[in-house]
């Protein structure tokens, strides 16, 4: 077995190997480090290509048989043979994969080649490199793999390899934490056998390709977060009365509204919860129903097919919207909660959106009032003006309201959830004169895309809630002791341990793991202490770092902890402190690490900012002084 390292500097020889690149992958020819988690991605063994292809300098898929193979001479010098992973025939295969070592990642790519023509110019070629990519998705990952060369020490052995005794050789390609791509999830694998002017009328073999992981690390099982009500029904427009026809092509009309296009004349649906409104000050109407407009789109309101989503057109400003009426009915508001507005909002780039606008919100009031935006309740609007602002795709917005305003409104009114656009862009010509090429005109409409509709008040879990119940108690215990003894497995400090020593960055591990919620210490490693905190805070005792009781770790619990350095440390609450008897550095510590507490979900710890106070320096100084003179009496 021949292992070809690349290490960080360059120029630099070592026996065989030789340091070639700023990365540290690792090839292996003819032999193999064990692999975990191993996917085919082609075998080629029901006699197809499974989804891969070869490029035209590459001459082409052929298959006889078991393997695959170049169909005609390599015309150039970078043929590929390649495979999005979402058009592969084999099952098991994933769209996408990350490169990484962590659970659920790939570190290593393997293949069989087989040169059954490799031309003189090429054996003579020290220089001569395969290459191999993924592509699509996160930044250029390209590793080479050298194929002309029995150590592979590039430009130094030139005495050709084994491939020219038309046999396999397998190739295994690991990945490093410094390599481009590391963490990324891509669509594309690509391998280029050989890559060279030199390769022109090469013929080769490839088989038996997979993906891999360098290491056997297990995830421990992930607490799902239960899902929270959506306060809007219907919001993603899934649930449809009466579509006809059933299967209709491109989109439904939905009832109610004013659209007539020619294409989808006769299509029509009812969208469940939810109501068409609109305004039409210049008599637009009539027009596209039966006028001089007729079979126009200027006024299309749809639900697509595929979609999925509600499309709203618009032109010389004609208003077209949908609005779901009374959405708080019967429901009980938290008003110390903070509820998300959330929707998807795309644009079709390709119209006329210079003098068209659009808005959302939720409002109070009934008839007109409803979907007036002056009604909407604070924070909850959205109203846009430029264009330029809005993606072509549907992107997720999120506007936050307060509970106390959701409350407030309820109190006040009916609740409702509206959304609408209007053009002002004028029709040439109408009434009266318009122009054939004017009825329907991508140049004159606007049109918009909404889906996904929601307003949920986010699960907010107390810390060390790590089964994520909504309280802590002894079943959080449990599972923290369950799973820092391995949980049947290897213990929590060797999986930690094992990934951090391939590379990976602490924090990472922990996510990878489904670990990040049990480190209440924060110092990115969960361990006894963990647990001993989770059972400290089950039996009652404060939040650490929570030095005022208040349930969050903030810049309040900093100035607890300043008045009080190097008082007893019985005037902070039992559990927020470090147990060394004062108020020191290390409570400081506790406080800086677990800033951010109670984390709302998605939203961890570690992300929050941590102020830095600019006293901390010397108060420190002051600590260290005064514990220094104790120790001097």
């Amino acid at each position: 077995m021949i292992e070809l390292r690349r290490l960080l500097v360059p120029g630099v020889f070592f026996g065989i190997l030789a340091i070639s690149s700023v990365d540290a992958s690792t090839t292996t020819l003819d032999g193999s480090p064990t692999l975990f988690e191993v996917i085919n991605i082609g075998d080629f063994n029901d006699g197809t290509a499974q989804g891969w292809t070869i490029n035209p300098l590459g001459g082409g898929v052929f298959l006889p048989g078991t393997e695959l193979q170049n169909n005609d001479p390599v015309s150039g010098g970078d043929p590929t043979v390649s495979l999005n992973l979402n058009n592969s025939t084999l099952p098991g295969v994933p769209s996408t994969v990350t490169l990484g070592s962590l659970p659920g990642q790939y570190d290593i790519v393997q293949f069989r080649l087989r040169f059954d023509t490799l031309p003189a110019a090429a054996i003579a070629n020290t220089a001569v490199a395969g290459d191999q990519f993924f592509l699509t998705g996160g930044p250029n990952a390209r590793e080479p793999f050298y194929v002309n060369n029995g150590t592979g020490i590039q430009g130094v052995d030139t005495v050709p390899e084994l491939q020219t005794d038309g046999a396999y050789h397998t190739y295994t390609i690991q990945r490093a934490p410094t390599d481009a791509g590391w963490g990324s999830s891509y669509s594309v694998v690509r391998i280029d056998p050989i890559n060279t002017s030199d390769a022109v009328g090469t013929l080769f073999s490839i088989d038996d390709v997979k993906l891999a992981r360098s290491n056997d690390v297990q995830a421990f099982p992930a607490f799902v977060e239960p899902v929270p009500p959506n306060l809007i029904a219907n919001g993603g427009f899934d649930a449809l009365t009466d579509p006809t026809p059933p299967t209709a092509t491109g989109a439904w009309n939905i009832n109610g509204s004013n659209g007539n296009f020619t294409l989808f004349q006769g299509q029509t649906v009812t969208v469940d919860n939810w109501g068409v409104h609109f305004d039409d000050p210049n008599n637009l109407v009539p027009a596209v129903n039966g006028g001089e407009l007729n079979g126009s789109f200027y006024l299309d309101t749809h639900r697509r097919v595929a979609g999925g989503d509600v499309t709203l057109n618009s032109a010389m400003g004609y208003l077209n919207g949908l609005v779901q009426e009374n959405i708080l009915s019967g429901v009980t508001i938290d008003p110390a909660a903070t509820y998300e507005f959330s929707f998807d909002l795309g644009q079709n780039a390709g119209t006329n959106q210079s003098q068209a606008s659009f808005q959302i919100g939720l409002t109070v009031g009934t008839g007109a009032d409803a979907t007036n935006p002056a009604n909407a309740i604070a924070g909850s609007l959205l109203d846009v003006t430029d264009f330029s602002t809005v993606p072509n795709a549907k992107t997720t917005n999120t506007l936050m309201v307060s509970g106390a305003d959701l409350l407030a409104a309820q109190s006040s009114g009916q609740v409702n959830v509206f959304f609408q656009t209007r053009n002002l862009a004028a029709i040439p010509g109408f009434p009266g004169s318009v122009a054939s090429g004017d009825v329907s005109s991508t140049a004159i409409v606007s049109q918009v895309m909404i889906d996904n509709l929601s307003l949920i008040s986010p699960n907010v879990f107390p810390a060390g809630d790590v089964n994520k119940d909504g309280v802590v108690d002894q079943a959080d215990v449990d599972v923290a002791q369950l799973y820092l003894d391995g949980d049947g497995g290897a213990t929590a400090a060797v999986r930690q341990n094992t990934l951090t020593a391939a590379g990976n960055a602490a924090a990472a591990v922990l996510a990878g793991l489904n670990l990040t919620d049990f480190d209440l210490t924060g110092n990115d490693f969960f361990d006894a202490a963990d647990v001993a905190a989770i059972a400290a805070l089950a039996n009652g005792a404060g939040l650490p770092g929570d030095f005022n009781s208040d349930g969050f770790v903030n810049a309040a619990d900093y100035t607890v902890w300043r008045d009080n350095l190097n008082a007893p440390e019985s005037v902070l609450p039992p559990g927020t402190g470090d147990n060394s008897g004062s108020v020191d550095p290390g409570d400081y510590t506790i406080w800086k690490n677990n800033f951010g507490s109670p984390a709302v979900s998605g939203l961890s710890a570690s992300t929050a900012a941590v102020p830095e106070p600019a006293t901390v320096g010397m108060l420190l100084l002051a600590c260290a002084a005064a514990a220094v003179a104790r120790r001097v009496r």
